[in-house]
């Protein structure tokens, strides 16, 4: 609770954006946990989530790390963390992401029922009843929350779980944590210096926050690859962005999906399949048309591609026609000029209102000339 006022600088360290909701899976350790259980839960949520309206991060409890190691950590979750998964480090962070967050999906580890100690609403997505003392905090949890059902859609669990949470559900559980809020450090250092025999030092213990510094360093690559789903309505424009890293069976939602991937992305088959490639401009400052004519002679799947370019982003369809547009994001331009062009539309608007989740962006496109030898 000591950095709890410090919630609004750990979201913007983490890159949560105003309106969008952080959903973190936190698990404990050994086969019955969330982990050990449902491993591919971290992907079925990113997969099932748009990527503009929700942020997810994974808490993997320290047993984990340091039983198997960093590397395999990693290597099991690469793909999520591709994906966009913010993955706390076992030490320094997890509390930030923690008090960051805006619903947890846990198991009956304690950072579960931190969670709920925080008011939040949890989902169980494993809770082993053997494993769980009676009358503990954790018991407490397992009555009191919802059960995360594999047997059901995955996305509207999770939004009801938002819609019908009631602040002070979990108060009871909460008042179980401690019966000393605030004094946990005073406590634990007489403690442990009484355990030395020695005298404590002169003075109140000192309890430091949680620095936003913690976390601003676990922000996933930029380098990404997602299906869109672009719905154009007159000069409204409702995208939403899936990672493409992680797609599920249970994909319905992406029947009118386009792919768009950057070429630097590690799954090579991606942009080599993708009918908007979007790339950089090199530092050298090379002509930003030969880059991205360069892009659609290397890509032959693709119609379009995109780069970001001064104050917008500047794109080349394949028969040759520059557009310039004023977002920075390169993949909305695309996703834009991209469902124009399948729809069928003579003539592009200038002007889209842009919806992605609560946000609406005006976005303007127009004809920049035709790239020579198209």
């Amino acid at each position: 609770m000591r950095s709890r006022h410090l919630r609004p600088r750990y979201r913007e360290a983490l890159g949560v954006r105003p309106g969008q909701k952080l959903i973190t899976l936190a698990t404990t350790w050994w086969h019955r946990s969330l982990l050990g259980s449902w491993p591919s839960l971290f992907r079925e949520v990113l997969a099932c989530l748009p990527r503009d309206e929700y942020r997810v991060a994974g808490l993997i409890h320290p047993n984990i790390w340091h039983g198997h190691g960093p590397w395999q950590v990693h290597t099991w979750l690469a793909d999520c963390v591709r994906a966009g998964l913010i993955l706390a480090g076992p030490m320094e962070g997890w509390q930030a992401v923690l008090l960051a967050s805006d619903l947890v999906v846990g198991d009956h580890g304690a950072t579960s029922c931190y969670g709920a100690s925080l008011d939040l609403p949890v989902l169980l997505a494993a809770f082993p009843e053997a494993d769980v003392a009676p009358d503990s905090v954790g018991a407490l949890l397992g009555r009191t929350a919802r059960r995360l059902n594999r047997r059901e859609n995955l996305r509207t669990q999770l939004d009801r779980a938002f819609a019908e949470h009631r602040p002070g559900t979990f108060d009871p559980l909460r008042d179980l944590v401690t019966s000393c809020p605030g004094e946990s450090a005073q406590r634990l250092r007489a403690l442990f210096y009484g355990h030395l025999g020695l005298a404590e030092p002169h003075g109140a213990a000192i309890l430091p926050v949680v620095p936003p510094e913690a976390v601003a360093t676990i922000r996933p690559s930029p380098v990404r690859a997602d299906h869109v789903v672009c719905r154009l309505s007159g000069t409204t424009a409702t995208i939403s962005r899936y990672p493409a890293d992680v797609t599920t069976e249970a994909s319905g939602h992406l029947d009118t999906a386009f792919l768009v991937a950057h070429e630097d992305h590690p799954r090579q088959a991606l942009p080599g399949e993708a009918p908007v490639v979007l790339t950089s401009l090199p530092a050298c400052h090379d002509e930003p048309g030969d880059v991205l004519a360069d892009v659609l002679r290397r890509h032959r799947s693709a119609r379009i591609a995109a780069l970001p370019h001064d104050t917008g982003s500047l794109l080349l369809t394949h028969d040759g026609h520059l557009v310039t547009a004023s977002t920075t994001d390169p993949a909305i331009a695309a996703a834009l000029l991209y469902e124009s062009l399948m729809t069928g539309s003579s003539t592009l608007p200038r002007r889209f209102d842009v919806v992605q989740g609560t946000e609406q962006t005006p976005v303007e496109l127009w004809s920049a000339a035709v790239q020579p030898g198209a």
